[in-house]
């Protein structure tokens, strides 16, 4: 899982999200119908409150696991979001992929 340092945008909607391990991830609203992946950045699709897929244009690339499961979330996503890739893109996947969403992670 190859990625860059991308150029910093304008995140004025940041969404947060909780991973498996309960660290916070910061993710950029994607415009589901017409975003383009790059390799600066790692990758999720949601759908409903739950994500489905998480990863890099270079897993759709190099694994065809990866990019049969990003076909299939793409046709059901509901959201995609963004975030500058890490250095442990692969952590972070797992650590993300099936965790809900923000609305069903209040403290009870």
């Amino acid at each position: 899982m190859a990625c860059v340092d991308r150029n910093e945008q304008d995140k004025a909607t940041v969404t947060h999200w909780l991973g498996r391990s309960g660290r916070d991830y910061g993710l950029v609203p994607e415009n589901l119908s017409s975003f383009s992946l790059n390799t600066a950045a790692l990758y999720v699709l949601a759908e409903g409150s739950v994500i489905a897929w998480a990863g890099t244009a270079d897993d759709l690339i190099v694994d065809t696991s990866s990019r049969a499961k990003f076909r299939q979330a793409l046709e059901n996503a509901t959201d995609a979001f963004s975030m500058d890739c890490p250095d442990n893109a692969q952590a972070v996947v797992w650590d993300l992929v099936g965790t809900p969403g923000p609305a069903h992670q209040h403290a009870a």
